[in-house]
């Protein structure tokens, strides 16, 4: 995982749903980013809340894409593509 950047709070947006963030990841695939669990270590260890309402405009190695955050069983996170 090689994750740049990654900023999702913005000056004046505070207490704002959605929140839209950026995920800037150039070495990785989409597919990689949109695994299960690729996030989770950079969550804990940046101590770095995401939640379902959440928007993440990822710019990987192959191409842009918006995604959502999901979580499943002992909060694994999965990032899904928006419609």
């Amino acid at each position: 995982m090689t994750i740049t950047s990654f900023t999702i709070n913005f000056t004046g947006r505070n207490n704002v749903t959605p929140r839209i963030g950026h995920l800037y990841a150039p070495n990785d695939t989409l597919t990689k980013i949109k695994s299960i669990g690729y996030l989770d270590d950079y969550i804990l260890s940046q101590n770095f809340p995401l939640y379902t309402t959440d928007i993440i405009a990822v710019a990987a190695s192959d191409g842009n894409q918006f995604l959502k955050p999901t979580f499943g069983v002992n909060r694994r996170c999965t990032l899904k593509a928006l419609p």
